[in-house]
């Protein structure tokens, strides 16, 4: 195929233009895509899906998921190229192209939270398959992968993003990611199950449990993980709950609160500070006086960074009490339409670095994440 055919190809794919243009005049390093630029390469793994989506192996949700990863998954790459004196350079473009595709995600009503989300994460670790190979990772790191984000469909289109470009070193890259989709991904799925099956299985058990399969993920215990998965949902309910908000500034999460849950006592709680990120003290006698009584409340999070977030949800665990997280998704022309409507508006540039920074949690976080 010539790459002129590629370039030819109809422009009525479901991406606004101003995106196809920047992927259309954003060159590529040789070495690694002599296919040209990000479009052309686009197109390419678009080719490769539809060629996959023929073998019989993927139900709907699943041809949805990498439909939209093959067009999505280097939109980030228009806004971190660079030539650093020798060649092109797309360092960071997974992250810098989840925000991007989030927006464009958005405007698509029929894809569900859930299916939005398998296909944030591929775009997020479209190269870990390649990465961890690359370093020889251990099997527990491909594990750690595995809890998060749903490995089989993450080695497919690695395959795909592979065959959707001409690199010199491709053989020794197919190599790689034949062992990821044939070895390492069978060789989980037969001692953990389907990411499904393992989400699952999360959710059967109680917070106490819960709480001890997070402990043991972060120490890397992951035969601790194991058992706790298998035999620990059956213990008794939790006294109360406390509702965590995550979103970014202007995404209506203090109005969703207030009509959702008037009831409880709110706290508000923002990611300023002081310099380490520890909680305020105002928020430790608060859910200090209340959690301990088994009252349940709401901690309305005005744009918490992953640290501090993190330490809100341990500094819960330490009650008997199940951890909520409400996070909000809204796309960035929405966030920027309600921010001119608010009496004190804030700067649009810091709203759109916030958008930018919002990452959905680590599943098992907390003991349940509702999308809003």
């Amino acid at each position: 195929m010539s790459v002129t055919a590629i370039e030819n190809e109809p422009t009525t794919l479901p991406i606004p233009k101003v995106y196809m243009d920047l992927m259309h005049n954003t060159e590529q390093n040789p070495k690694y895509h002599a296919e040209g630029n990000v479009l052309n390469h686009t197109l390419l793994v678009l080719r490769e899906f539809y060629e996959l989506a023929g073998l019989g192996i993927l139900d709907e949700s699943e041809k949805e998921v990498l439909y939209w990863a093959a067009l999505l998954h280097d939109i980030g790459k228009p806004s971190v190229t660079r030539w650093d004196g020798t060649a092109w350079r797309a360092a960071g473009h997974e992250a810098a192209g989840v925000p991007i595709a989030r927006n464009i995600l958005l405007q698509q009503q029929d894809i569900s939270p859930t299916q939005r989300q398998r296909i944030l994460d591929l775009v997020k670790w479209h190269h870990i398959p390649l990465r961890m190979g690359l370093r020889k990772a251990s099997l527990s790191s491909y594990e750690n992968v595995a809890f998060r984000t749903d490995i089989r469909l993450l080695g497919l289109f690695s395959l795909m993003d592979l065959k959707g470009r001409i690199c010199e070193n491709a053989n020794e890259i197919k190599d790689l990611l034949h062992n990821f989709t044939e070895v390492i991904v069978p060789q989980i799925e037969a001692t953990w199950g389907t990411f499904q099956e393992i989400q699952t299985r999360f959710q059967a058990c109680c917070p106490l449990i819960k709480n001890q399969i997070w402990s043991a993920l972060q120490e890397q215990q992951y035969d601790q993980v194991f058992s706790l998965l298998s035999t620990g949902r059956f213990l008794s309910a939790p006294r109360c709950r406390c509702f965590l908000s995550i979103g970014t500034p202007r995404s209506g999460k203090s109005q969703f609160i207030q009509q959702a849950y008037n009831d409880l006592p709110t706290y508000s709680e923002s990611r300023k500070g002081n310099e380490s990120g520890d909680l305020s003290q105002g928020l430790k006698d608060f859910l200090s006086a209340n959690l301990s009584s088994g009252q349940s409340v709401v901690v309305d999070g005005c744009h918490l960074d992953e640290a501090k977030r993190q330490k809100i949800a341990d500094f819960i665990r330490h009650y008997d009490t199940e951890i909520q997280y409400l996070y909000f998704e809204r796309s960035l022309s929405e966030i920027l339409e309600l921010n001119s409507l608010s009496v004190l508006p804030l700067d649009s540039q810091f709203l759109r670095e916030a958008y930018s920074q919002l990452h959905k949690p680590h599943p098992w976080e907390a003991h349940g994440i509702e999308i809003v």
